[in-house]
């Protein structure tokens, strides 16, 4: 009976003590709160935004000046395109019209030479059939990307050859004994533009050799690479006057685009760009090697590399110089853009400063896994005054990783131990 009495008062010790076990364990978990963020991999762009001035190795021709604004330009070379000195660039004419007439009279022209050439070949083209038709499909892919390209001269020249082909073939399949006929017809429509066919009143040659672009904006012979790797000339003084004028010009619209004729002499140009100390500072620690964004609508990244920092009047401002030899015709008609430098891409496991905490002279983070809390640590390779770039270490549970539960807030001081928000 006594057992029994004493078996009913431990349970009733036991059940009280758990009770206040529970008790004190909602009562402490209601009083630890824990805010926590899932650690992410990162890739953190240190850029800076600048306007800057390019200087090229640059020739131009305003034609303009010379025959005023009613002439109208018929360019042979396409923009980008590389010439030698002396090749023909551009036929002036005084209206549209006669450009269009002759164009026509020379196609139609081309047209019945050819018609003629066939004629007087036709035996030479039977039982070639099967050859003709590959050859104009090849011919018919290579006009839809020249087609596609805007590369107008080739275009002409496929048209040409494709008109034969198909011609060929059907003397070779003996549809056609000859194009006397079609001649006729042709000699007739030529007469018709024969009139208004008039020879160019100019023809302008290329100055140089080196890439040919058919925009100018004035300031090709002002801007001297000189002022930039010659010593004497890209004194810190100058560089900067430079700039305050040419930055007044393009505040005041002075600098503009017209027609025109520009050879690029050399493919390596430069630019200058004013920054605070901080960004050049970081180009020089990061890398020399950055890579510019202008903005335009393909999205692409232009490689530079610094050659100089020049110092300016205000101990705080810096005069970047860059070098690229990267040219097309978007950076050919640009002289004062907006730029985005990219300096470095960093990537590693993104985390909140406001989580870092110091653990034996070792930073890191609390993580929150399952029922524990653990410190884990941290390898810096960024910093910033909201986030903090850790590398990433393969293999190696010790340090932050990919998906850890990071604690960013807890009401009472962390530790390892159970968690109690659990």
């Amino acid at each position: 009976m006594a057992n029994k009495k004493r078996s009913k008062r431990i349970a009733k010790l036991t059940l009280l003590n758990l009770i206040v076990l529970l008790g004190a364990h909602i009562l402490f978990s209601s009083s630890n709160r824990l805010e926590t963020i899932v650690a992410q991999e990162f890739t953190h762009t240190i850029s800076f935004r600048s306007r800057g001035l390019i200087f090229r190795d640059e020739i131009a021709t305003d034609y303009q000046k010379q025959f005023g604004n009613n002439v109208t330009a018929e360019y042979i070379k396409q923009n980008g395109e590389y010439v030698e000195q002396n090749e023909p660039l551009l036929k002036l004419y005084n209206t549209s019209s006669n450009i269009i007439s002759t164009n026509k009279f020379n196609y139609l022209n081309a047209q019945k030479n050819l018609l003629n050439n066939l004629t007087e070949h036709a035996g030479n083209f039977y039982g070639s059939a099967e050859v003709l038709t590959t050859s104009s499909a090849d011919l018919l892919i290579k006009l839809a990307k020249n087609i596609n390209n805007m590369n107008l001269v080739e275009t002409y020249e496929d048209e040409l050859n494709l008109t034969t082909l198909l011609n060929k073939k059907r003397l070779a399949l003996g549809k056609d004994k000859n194009y006397n006929k079609t001649i006729q017809n042709l000699e007739k429509e030529i007469q018709k533009y024969q009139i208004n066919t008039l020879n160019a009143i100019a023809t302008y040659l290329s100055p140089h050799s080196g890439c040919f672009f058919n925009e100018i904006d004035g300031y090709e012979d002002k801007l001297h690479i000189e002022s930039i790797t010659n010593s004497e000339e890209a004194s810190n003084i100058n560089l900067q006057r430079i700039y305050t004028q040419m930055e007044q010009n393009f505040l005041n619209n002075k600098i503009i685009n017209t027609l025109g004729i520009k050879i690029i002499k050399d493919y390596d140009w430069y630019i200058i760009l004013p920054t605070d100390e901080t960004n050049a500072n970081n180009i020089i620690k990061y890398n020399k090697n950055v890579k510019f964004n202008f903005g335009f609508k393909d999205g692409q990244e232009i490689p530079a590399q610094l050659i100089r920092i020049a110092p300016t009047k205000d101990d705080t401002k810096k005069i970047l110089i860059f070098r690229s030899n990267y040219m097309n015709s978007n950076l050919a008609r640009i002289r004062m853009p907006e730029i985005t430098v990219c300096t470095e891409k960093i990537k590693g496991i993104l985390c909140p400063v406001s989580a870092v905490r110091f653990r034996n002279g070792q930073k890191g983070v609390f993580v929150k896994e399952g029922n524990l809390i653990i410190f884990k640590k941290l390898k810096p390779i960024y910093k910033d005054k909201k986030i903090l770039i850790s590398q990433i270490v393969p293999g190696n549970q010790e340090y932050l990783e990919r998906l850890d539960e990071v604690i960013t807030y807890s009401s009472t001081p962390l530790k390892n131990k159970v968690a109690s928000s659990a």
